[in-house]
């Protein structure tokens, strides 16, 4: 039912530097339309975040992960998805450009705003139906309120989200885990990762094809962060194993033999497999990851949903 190739990788994590993200605008009678918008500014738009009004015109998508960042913050990564069709594009020798404008805000419990951002997106179709936005976060383990919203320069349309979510601490010597990434693999890829690639591997993977929406047959691909592994006292090396299990309403559907990991010195580890979802039909299922630390005796258990589809 499941074919899989296992790979783990020592060492940290190194997030993302959202500074070595370029794009190619074209800043000419477009842009200049671009800025024509009925919200004459970001005032407005800045009232629309701090009264948290809703506006739906821009259906977008967002999800966030967490993983190990400093010793007083959590690294953050937010993943926005845009479908194109809800945008207007201004085309311009049959190529079609659009111009977008970003605003993220993040609140405390006590409703204190305590971190935000705007950035103006502009952009040239290159045949995706959906344009993705990553922007990284770090913040101290708490409570927030995220306040996203998009507009579309050339027509003024609005979408936003308010949500709450809940940022985890790492910064202890107690077995964690991350959050774990879905994704598609990207076209090309190898079935081993050298060392000095795989600290870029969390930002591509969310950049192109983190998701949980699968095609039938479709490879969904695993990656997952170990935190705070115990070390045998007298050898110095830790020993852990990882269990995968699919359920479906709850009910265990298949589980994959336990995959043996080579001891190393390092207390934080990155594991990445990949299944062929063979014999899976449409439907909501979830698969669930188990960490056994066999020096210490414990073990942590997530499940992440997913989603085939027809």
């Amino acid at each position: 039912m499941l074919e899989n190739t296992f790979r783990v990788d020592s060492g940290r994590n190194r997030p993302f530097d959202a500074s070595q993200l370029t794009y190619q605008f074209d800043y000419q009678e477009w842009l200049a339309e671009a800025q024509k918008n009925p919200f004459e500014g970001f005032d407005k738009l800045k009232e629309i975040i701090t009264t948290q009004v809703s506006y739906n015109l821009i259906p977008f998508k967002y999800d966030y992960f967490s993983f190990k960042g400093s010793e007083t913050k959590t690294y953050v990564p937010l993943v926005l998805e845009i479908p194109l069709p809800s945008l207007s594009p201004k085309k311009i020798d049959f190529k079609n450009y659009y111009s977008l404008n970003l605003i993220l805000d993040v609140s405390n419990s006590l409703g204190q705003v305590i971190f935000e951002k705007s950035k103006e997106l502009n952009f040239q179709e290159k045949g995706d139906r959906t344009v993705r936005i990553l922007s990284p976060l770090y913040l101290e383990p708490a409570d927030y309120t995220l306040h996203l919203l998009i507009l579309d320069n050339f027509t003024g349309k609005v979408g936003t989200i308010h949500q709450r979510i809940t940022v985890p601490k790492y910064g202890t010597e107690e077995l964690a885990l991350s959050d774990v990434i879905l994704s598609r693999p990207a076209a090309g890829e190898e079935t081993t990762v050298s060392t000095e690639t795989k600290k870029a591997l969390i930002t591509e993977t969310l950049m192109t094809q983190a998701t949980r929406e699968f095609r039938m047959s479709e490879e969904l691909n695993v990656y997952v962060e170990v935190y705070s592994l115990f070390l045998n006292p007298e050898t110095g090396l830790n020993k852990f194993k990882v269990e995968y299990s699919f359920l479906s309403q709850e009910k265990l559907l298949t589980s994959v033999p336990s995959a043996e990991t080579s001891p190393t010195a390092q207390k934080e580890c990155r594991v990445q497999i990949s299944f062929r979802l063979k014999n899976f039909r449409p439907g909501r299922y979830a698969l669930r990851i188990k960490i056994n630390d066999e020096i210490s005796g414990k073990s942590l258990i997530r499940d992440v949903p997913f989603a085939i589809l027809e």
